[in-house]
């Protein structure tokens, strides 16, 4: 991920942070991803939106935890390269955030396309550095 959009991805989780639309830590986090899955008791709906970032230094069992809980529940979940300090620091927490969970269309949705495109640039990077070796 390049600086500016690193930059983008931090200043978004902020705006969320200060909308209250953001939950911090691992077990709330993955409370809320099951409270998303049963928001309308019908799973064929397509109500299950949001997206769960890790932090790049997250424990292998908070991973776990989290991806298992998001696969499930099929909630999008991310590693980020931001350390659990740096987005401590960005929500405003004192102590060290492990995850942020966004359940929020809007934030949720800003920070997917923010995401998406990153994903697509490294992809079509990917392709060109291939169709070289050929």
């Amino acid at each position: 991920m390049c600086e500016e959009e690193r930059k983008k991805l931090l200043s978004l989780l902020g705006f969320a942070a200060k909308a209250r639309k953001a939950v911090t830590g691992t077990d709330q986090v993955v409370e809320a991803v099951r409270r998303q899955d049963k928001s309308d008791g019908n799973p064929k709906s397509g109500r299950n939106f949001g997206i769960v970032l890790i932090a790049a230094d997250a424990s292998a069992n908070t991973v776990k935890r989290l991806t298992n809980a998001c696969s499930y529940h099929k909630i999008r979940c991310e590693r980020t390269d931001a350390v659990m300090s740096e987005l401590s620091h960005i929500l405003g927490k004192s102590g060290d955030v492990a995850a942020v969970g966004m359940f929020d269309r809007s934030f949720a949705g800003a920070v997917t396309a923010l995401l998406d495109r990153r994903n697509e640039t490294a992809d079509h990077t990917l392709q060109r550095v291939q169709d070289h070796k050929l």
